[in-house]
């Protein structure tokens, strides 16, 4: 992925929108229900629609750091302290005109009510914790971020490509970086004498790449990955059953396409294994 900011401030404004959109037809929903109820000029309305109007602004900080700490994980790409500042001011920034439709829209209601302290005190709360949230959240998001990848075993998709030979677009569109990163980090904790075993799963997967379709190629990828799973564990803890349909599954799957015996022979070093 050539500009990870970019990819990521994009991805923020796409939730921006879908937060303000689902939290205005909340909003809209709840005048609807108290004006039913002949409760549209009370304090219960307009708490409800004050508590929304704040739940908007967490679900807001909520998804950008989400997004934030996944899309970087996934493409191993640590967050700079430029990075950590620019997010802190833009967020403030897109934040800032909904504090501005709270204190208009609110604090009229909260006035007629007789409550327009009680509002004040309110927002000035608001403000003080949200600013605060944005600072703490993005900092530890930083640290998170930055101390994983330094700890990390996994490998770039770029990387992904080369090993495996295919296209990081299908590696993308298939969500099959996750899946194949966690292969390769299972083959850290396994013994020496698992390389013959990891050289066959990774030629395994090359070849498939060559025949199958990306839905099939797909399946036979996330069978490995559950396979993988089973092989770092103690035979104790392994499910037999479980573990006995995944290895047919992977079996099966890898007859579909042509030249079956090539990619069968480099998978049963892992069929042996257990």
């Amino acid at each position: 992925m050539e500009d990870i900011d970019q990819t990521i401030d994009l991805m923020n404004k796409q939730q921006l929108v879908t937060c303000v959109a689902k939290s205005s037809a909340k909003r809209r929903r709840q005048n609807v229900q108290y004006t039913t109820q002949n409760q549209r000029m009370s304090i219960e309305r307009i708490e409800k629609i004050y508590e929304t109007f704040e739940r908007l602004l967490r679900d807001i900080i909520k998804v950008w750091i989400r997004d934030e700490k996944t899309v970087r994980l996934k493409y191993l790409k640590p967050m700079t302290e430029e990075r950590k500042s620019y997010l802190i001011t833009d967020l403030n920034d897109e934040l800032e005109p909904i504090l501005k439709q709270i204190s208009n829209e609110c604090r009229i209601n909260y006035k007629k009510m007789g409550e327009l302290e009680l509002f004040e005190k309110k927002f000035q709360e608001t403000q003080t914790s949200i600013k605060t949230d944005v600072e703490n959240k993005i900092g530890e998001l930083f640290e998170k971020i930055n101390t994983e990848l330094a700890s990390s075993k996994k490998i770039e998709p770029s990387e992904l490509v080369k090993l495996y030979r295919i296209e990081e677009q299908t590696l993308i569109e298939l969500r099959l970086i996750k899946p194949l990163q966690d292969i390769n980090v299972a083959f850290y904790e396994m013994p020496d004498d698992f390389k013959p075993v990891a050289d066959g799963i990774q030629n395994t997967i090359t070849l498939c790449g060559k025949y199958y379709e990306k839905g099939a190629l797909k399946n036979i990828i996330l069978t490995i990955e559950t396979l993988m799973s089973y092989a770092i564990l103690a035979e104790e803890n392994r499910i037999q059953e479980i573990l006995e349909k995944n290895k047919d599954r992977l079996i099966e799957l890898l007859k579909l396409a042509p030249e079956k015996e090539e990619r069968l022979q480099a998978i049963q070093p892992l069929i042996d294994w257990f």
